[in-house]
């Protein structure tokens, strides 16, 4: 039903954000709502939930507390989610639940079907959605009149409401930043602040439920930015509170559309210069965007502070890239990494390394590729990012194309495994080799190659690159490389895979050079 049942004091509600998941930074999504309670005068508390005790408390002694907003970021948060509202139900009826984020967004029926607990669903961008809802349980706002909200009505209906994209971000208050004081003490100053610079993507890839979660609007709008000189406010009040200069934009992809994206972040890079802003910042990007600066643009954002670039790259394999939608050429992946390297700027980037249709061209056309851009800088950590393989993100043009979602691919996303083997991944690859040649490599990385790796410490941590790019790590990664490479080689013979990990230590000791 419809959740107007309120106790409170009308005039003093307060609203919580929560976020199920352990982080050692800041979570912007709420942050934005947060500040845009506390611009029109509502109390708002963001909680970081690292015990159920702390969440207990807060719910019985905040009298006015009307409103109890989860982030729910990944498929396999579900666990997280249901719990804690069930949780919160359990000690106040009372308090209504809102979730939102990308698989609420997508799947927005069956979980108010599935979870009665869960009063709304916001979908898409709430950044002004959020106060309507508080005018909502005030009776000061009709349900209809809200952006991207859906509930069950009073018949037992589940009701979507239209989705409007936000067309200025310039206009929204600067984010929350009230757990930053704390995450900055944990990480001891070590921290990239995050930032968001735009938000969408003008790409359509089949595979990204961030494509599909800005996808479903009314008013078509894929990618937008805020202005240079907004971006530059925020950030000159950022340094003056925290003293802290290294920013990291969270956007999906920065750059925008490669013409007009390209003037946006130069004038950027500009204006840093001009105000004597001293900072270091990265950012995500499309190889396309790369791709249009030129050497004497590369050079101006070095000038300007940029330390990285997170590329999506994603595949070696030009009939990859074509599957997955990703409307590029792969000379484009490969010029943007030459053009990064050739201007000294650092680098990681996203590969896929597998999809249904794999086959060993594509297996060697990644390798080749890898053997170029470097193993180590693949974005995460750990053995595992050899194996990546394209994953069914809920409400994304590629899980509808496989058939049906397996109950053993459910299990995976509720567990939240770093890593999956072929069963949880919910697919089979249609080559039976290329199954066997993953199926192997995964035993070798589970048995023999991640426990060599050097795990994230705080002795070790970098801010840039975490330990990714510490000499033992760097030559794991390059030695397990070369056993994918002799194992694409070799495959074919009919071999037991005893034999395959047997001479894969063979390779892996010859090339193994910390």
């Amino acid at each position: 039903m419809l959740y107007t049942d309120n106790q409170f004091d009308l005039n003093r509600l307060e609203v919580l954000f929560i976020i199920p998941e352990s982080r050692t930074y800041e979570y912007l999504g709420l942050s934005y709502l947060s500040s845009s309670l506390q611009k029109n005068g509502i109390s708002s508390k963001i909680l970081q939930l690292e015990s159920i005790e702390e969440l207990e408390y807060l719910i019985k002694n905040s009298k006015n507390l009307s409103l109890v907003g989860i982030t729910w970021l990944y498929s396999y948060s579900e666990n997280s989610v249901i719990k804690i509202a069930k949780y919160i139900k359990s000690i106040r009826f009372e308090i209504a639940i809102v979730v939102g984020g990308h698989p609420p967004s997508l799947n927005y029926a069956n979980i108010l079907k599935e979870n009665p607990e869960i009063n709304y669903i916001l979908r898409g961008e709430a950044d002004f959605g959020i106060f309507k809802l508080i005018n909502l349980l005030k009776k000061k706002e009709i349900a209809e009149n809200i952006s991207g909200l859906s509930y069950i009505n009073e018949n037992g209906e589940v009701i979507c409401n239209k989705l409007y994209r936000i067309d200025n971000l310039d206009l929204l208050t600067f984010p929350d930043r009230s757990q930053l004081d704390k995450i900055i003490s944990l990480k001891k100053n070590q921290i990239l602040i995050s930032i968001l610079g735009s938000r969408g993507c003008y790409a359509s890839c089949n595979f990204c439920s961030m494509v599909s979660f800005y996808a479903c609007n009314e008013t078509n709008i894929k990618w937008i930015g805020r202005s240079p000189e907004n971006i530059l406010d925020e950030i000159k009040i950022i340094i003056s509170k925290f003293q802290i200069n290294t920013f990291w934009f969270i956007d999906d992809e920065f750059i925008g559309p490669p013409k007009k994206g390209r003037e946006r972040v130069l004038s950027f890079a500009e204006l840093i210069i001009k105000n004597n802003i001293v900072l270091e910042y990265g950012f995500d990007a499309r190889a396309n965007g790369i791709a249009a600066f030129s050497d004497d643009d590369l050079a101006l954002l070095k000038r300007s502070g940029l330390k990285m670039i997170s590329i999506g790259i994603e595949s070696g394999s030009q009939n990859m890239l074509d599957r997955m939608n990703k409307r590029i050429d792969v000379k484009l992946n490969w010029q943007a990494i030459h053009k990064l390297i050739r201007n000294k700027i650092d680098y990681r980037y996203g590969f896929i390394m597998y999809d249904p249709e794999t086959n060993f061209d594509d297996i060697n056309q990644n390798l080749k590729f890898l053997l170029f851009a470097k193993p180590y800088r693949i974005c995460n950590t750990g053995a595992f990012r050899l194996l990546n393989s394209l994953f069914p993100h809920t409400g994304t043009k590629f899980t509808k194309t496989i058939k049906g979602k397996t109950e053993i691919m459910r299990n995976s996303l509720l567990n939240n495994f770093p890593e999956y083997s072929e069963d949880e991944l919910g697919y089979t690859f249609i080559n039976p080799n290329i199954s066997r040649y993953r199926n192997i490599l995964y035993q070798f990385a589970r048995s023999f190659i991640e426990p060599k790796m050097i795990q994230r410490t705080n002795e070790t941590n970098n801010i840039w690159y975490g330990v990714n790019d510490l000499p033992q790590n760097i030559a794991i990664m390059d030695a397990f490389l070369e056993c994918h490479i002799w194992l694409a080689e070799n495959i074919q013979y009919s071999e037991s895979n005893l034999y395959y990990l047997t001479e894969m230590q063979c390779i892996f000791t010859q090339y193994y050079k910390p």
